[in-house]
């Protein structure tokens, strides 16, 4: 239905943000003017709040600097703040962050954010989403280039990081393509990307993101959604009024309605076909979590047709596997460790636990079960040196000593390349340490 609204509304716009903060949507930036000719565009950098329970329109205006105008840039909230990052001035691609308080209009000011780090070149037409007091950043245009790389924003120290590749392995499944124009949101320590444009086609998969493990895989839907699968995509219809989008040939304007869906009561699922419907690849739709799902909303598809249509994407409700995650710590702390490796001419070492370690590689099984012999024949001719004796006459009973750890020698290796070989036994994951 089309929602209730009093004030003065923000400017007709596109390639704007739209975040929601408590019971408020704010809305930041834009174009403005004719969409068909670039004459008089004009970028916004106008910040106004939208109140649900009201309908109210309200423009903020703060003191101080602002951020430069500009449209097709990443928005999200985190911390009570408005963050705002790149973008597009009408000019030139930025890579700029500002942020500003929401929780008082009368106190607070824009400030940008002094970035360090592997920050993100010049991009616009991305997403940006939370997941784990971090911000991602995934693809996107920069410049004349289109890139797939994927980075992390650490808000407390305002330190960027690109996620290197070097860690699949082969036969992982690679990033996705790529794009711009898609979105990409987060759920259960996951980034789920979907759509946008790479070279030159609309792509369908769903793509998702192990925040923990920083490996890829691409989502298959359950083949049917009458049975409880784990995940499911369908199209949901709404029974009132909804946005109309004419195609390019129609003439498409800007619009400064605003339309609600009543996702409680007022969404009706259509009669579940056969298998699960997947939306068609797509570009500048949008993409939210609501609960426990993922919904889609209209963007381009094929022939530049404008989609009204809307999907649902229901997320897994089996618990997340910590497998590796669990085993991980057990490999970063050392504790309950039963065994130590001696490495090279240094004599370097390096505990580990027998039963993961003769389960991962057989190389290394070989090695414990050398030593486990060795360790067995130097106690046979060691008459006493694993059993409890008795201390004179009044019978005294000395304790056994506790079980050392089996050290376990290897000539050939060195420490730095086996840690590494050891943190992928126990986590599936190579980690190449750092240079220098």
């Amino acid at each position: 239905c089309r929602a209730f609204t009093t004030g003065t509304p923000p400017a007709p716009r596109y390639h704007h943000s739209a975040v929601v903060y408590g019971s408020s949507m704010f809305v930041f930036g834009g174009y403005t003017g004719d969409i068909y000719s670039n004459s008089n565009l004009k970028n916004k950098n106008d910040l106004f709040e939208y109140k649900f329970a009201t309908g109210q329109w309200t423009e903020w205006k703060t003191e101080g600097r602002l951020p430069v105008a500009r449209s097709a840039h990443g928005a999200t909230v985190y911390s009570d703040k408005l963050w705002i990052f790149a973008g597009y001035d009408g000019n030139a691609r930025l890579n700029d962050m500002w942020t500003i308080g929401l929780q008082d209009r009368e106190l607070t000011c824009w400030e940008e954010i002094e970035q360090s780090g592997e920050i993100p070149p010049s991009c616009c037409n991305f997403p940006v989403a939370v997941c784990k007091d971090k911000m991602f950043v995934f693809s996107g245009q920069s410049g004349a280039k289109i890139t797939n790389n994927l980075f992390q924003f650490e808000f407390k120290e305002k330190i960027w990081t690109r996620i290197p590749t070097e860690h699949l392995l082969r036969g992982s499944p690679p990033p996705p393509q790529r794009r711009y124009g898609h979105t990409m949101v987060a759920f259960d320590r996951h980034l789920y990307v979907f759509g946008g444009a790479a070279d030159n086609t609309l792509p369908n998969e769903l793509h998702c993101y192990d925040v923990d493990s920083q490996t890829w895989e691409v989502i298959q839907p359950s083949p049917d959604s009458e049975v409880s699968h784990p995940e499911v995509a369908e199209r949901v219809s709404a029974p009132e009024e909804a946005p109309f989008l004419p195609s390019e040939e129609c003439g498409f304007k800007k619009s400064r309605d605003v339309f609600g869906l009543d996702f409680g009561i007022t969404a009706v699922k259509q009669p579940a076909p056969a298998d699960s419907e997947l939306p068609s690849g797509r570009l500048f739709h949008a993409a939210a979590v609501i609960s426990d799902a993922m919904y889609i909303f209209g963007g381009t598809v094929d022939n530049n047709i404008r989609s009204g249509e809307m999907y649902r994407f229901q997320f897994s409700c089996y618990p997340k596997c910590t497998l590796h995650e669990d085993y991980g710590r057990l490999w970063e702390n050392r504790q309950f460790s039963d065994l130590e490796f001696v490495l090279g001419e240094k004599e370097e070492r390096v505990r580990g636990h027998t039963a993961i370690v003769t389960a991962r590689c057989k190389w290394l099984k070989k090695k414990i079960i050398q030593a486990r012999e060795r360790l067995k024949q130097q106690d046979i001719e060691d008459e006493g040196h694993a059993t409890c004796q008795k201390d004179g006459i009044g019978g005294n009973v000395k304790l056994c000593r506790l079980q050392p750890l089996l050290e376990v020698p290897i000539r050939e290796a060195e420490a730095q390349p086996f840690e590494v070989l050891m943190q992928f036994l126990y986590t599936d994951k190579i980690k190449y340490p750092r240079k220098g």
